[in-house]
């Protein structure tokens, strides 16, 4: 959805965003197989972005699309585009994607899941980063292992509810590490 409404860029670097809601791509990056779907997802596109665009641009233009950094960063964007393509929910997420299963799948940390995350003691790390991205998803395997993303919206439309973010800063913080 978003990756289609972004202006055509140069070249062929358009390919892997409107072929990234067919399984057929997850299969080709093997990211069935990865601990970390989005990452192993984010450097395979990457390396075909830099293979294809390789004779127009230098190393460092290869890709203006995704982050070149994978192991510091936390993948928001993609980690949500997984959830969407891989649970199914029959309102919001659409389970297009079989290859991979709810239980791979990384929480998206915005501001919003963080605060409330760290509120609720279920997240230490002060950086939205991809070390925090594992923490938290760690701590929610434990409460459902076949689908530790079910409470993503839950944590971000707690943190993005003000009356809501007050009663839980009031509140002494309660450590839910099982």
């Amino acid at each position: 959805f978003f990756f289609l409404m972004i202006r055509r860029p140069p070249r062929s670097t358009l390919f892997p965003y409107t072929t990234l809601f067919r399984s057929g791509t997850a299969r080709d990056l093997d990211i069935a197989s990865s601990e970390v779907p989005a990452w192993e997802l984010a450097g395979g596109i990457n390396r075909y972005l830099a293979e294809a665009n390789a004779p127009a641009t230098d190393a460092t233009a290869a890709s203006r699309c995704l982050p070149q950094n994978l192991r510091t960063t936390a993948l928001k964007r993609l980690n949500m585009a997984l959830r969407w393509l891989v649970r199914n929910d029959g309102i919001v997420d659409l389970g297009v994607w079989d290859c991979i299963t709810p239980a791979q799948l990384y929480i998206p940390l915005d501001v919003h899941v963080g605060e409330t995350s760290r509120e609720l003691g279920l997240l230490d790390r002060k950086a939205a980063d991809r070390r925090a991205v594992i923490e938290l998803t760690e701590k929610l395997r434990r409460f459902n292992p076949e689908d530790p993303t079910l409470y993503d919206f839950a944590l971000f439309g707690i943190g993005r509810s003000e009356e809501h973010t007050s009663e839980l800063q009031s509140q002494p913080r309660i450590s839910y590490a099982v």
